[in-house]
């Protein structure tokens, strides 16, 4: 990891009607083993995580400053220090909007890498814990809590200087606390946001047509192609370039992928971010409620699994061994 800039701030808001308390911290972090380890398992937390909003800052600079400090930055008339000081008290006058009580860390960082450059906002929770010392006496402890991560952000720096795409900016919004979640968002300033479910549904569109008269056993090895690549591009953190997946899903003897897009649908976007969720229910059928949960391949329907909407019943047919084991077990104890 390409770790370039470190910092930490705290931000203390010790009771709803106090005013939220700005710890700055005058110099940047030690790059070393210990802090990149830190900013990779952030990072690959904040990939892994659903529910992302995708957009560009706002065009209100009165009321959004940060795509300023950050150009003014990455021009070098701005210190990382100086940006990241700006970023924690801006942060900490929207949180006084807010009356949730707060102690948590502001950890901002910029990596450089090949697939772009990305700085990274997260604000942190301590979690308590224990632990047995050298001489076996039972401890208490905090650590910082980087897998149930809250409230974040990511801005692709080289997509939001040239001013080319606008899907540069990716938050992370907190459903537990929604006052505190609107002021970091407000703060960051997202905008224009992108519809990332409509995108996969018109390629979802797209992907049946193309599989439509196909053989029924290559129309489901396309689809679940496609699904597997878009998949391992969220998993990757990585938008989908359409003419990369082409060549992942064009089958022979049938026109390309990508002039079957162009002459069918030349509106669709060439790079787009998948929605996980619209992905895997595409390839998977499944439901629950209290006392049934139920998940198949949409390729069974039909063939070993059948939906009779008149009577509101599933059939299914060779049925797994495993679930045939214990089927016969429980009856047998009857």
């Amino acid at each position: 990891m390409a770790l370039q800039y470190l910092i930490a701030h705290r931000l203390v808001k010790p009771a709803p009607t106090e005013p939220c308390q700005t710890r700055i911290r005058p110099n940047e972090l030690r790059r070393d083993g210990k802090s990149e380890d830190l900013c990779r398992e952030l990072k690959n937390a904040y990939i892994r995580k659903g529910g992302k909003s995708y957009g560009a800052f706002s065009d209100d600079t009165a009321n959004c400053p940060l795509p300023a400090w950050i150009r003014e930055w990455l021009e070098e008339r701005l210190t990382f220090t100086s940006l990241s000081e700006k970023i924690a008290q801006h942060l900490g006058m929207h949180f006084d909007k807010s009356e949730t009580p707060l102690n948590n860390i502001l950890l901002i960082f910029f990596e450089r890498i090949e697939a772009g450059d990305a700085l990274y906002i997260f604000l942190l929770d301590h979690t308590s814990g224990q632990y047995f010392d050298g001489d076996l006496e039972l401890c208490d402890s905090l650590y910082l809590d980087t897998q149930n991560i809250r409230l974040a952000a990511k801005i692709k720096t080289a997509e939001f200087f040239s001013g080319e795409q606008q899907n540069y900016l990716s938050l992370l919004k907190w459903r537990g606390e929604k006052e505190l979640s609107d002021a970091f968002a407000e703060a960051i300033g997202l905008s224009n946001k992108i519809d990332i479910s409509a995108d996969t549904s018109e390629f979802l569109d797209l992907v049946t047509h193309y599989t439509a008269e196909l053989p029924e056993d290559v129309a489901q090895q396309t689809r679940r192609a496609a699904v597997e690549f878009c998949l391992q591009q969220d998993k990757a953190g990585l938008p989908v370039q359409m003419t990369e997946l082409a060549e992942h899903i064009s089958v022979p003897e049938q026109p390309h992928f990508t002039h079957f897009v162009r002459t069918t649908q030349p509106e669709m976007k060439n790079e787009w971010i998948p929605d996980k969720t619209q992905l895997k229910n595409y390839v998977r059928i499944s439901g629950r409620d209290e006392q049934l949960s139920m998940s198949f391949a949409s390729a069974c329907l039909g063939s070993t699994v059948f939906y009779d909407a008149d009577s509101d019943s599933l059939t299914i047919k060779n049925i797994p061994t495993s679930l045939k084991a214990k089927l016969m077990e429980h009856l047998g104890k009857k």
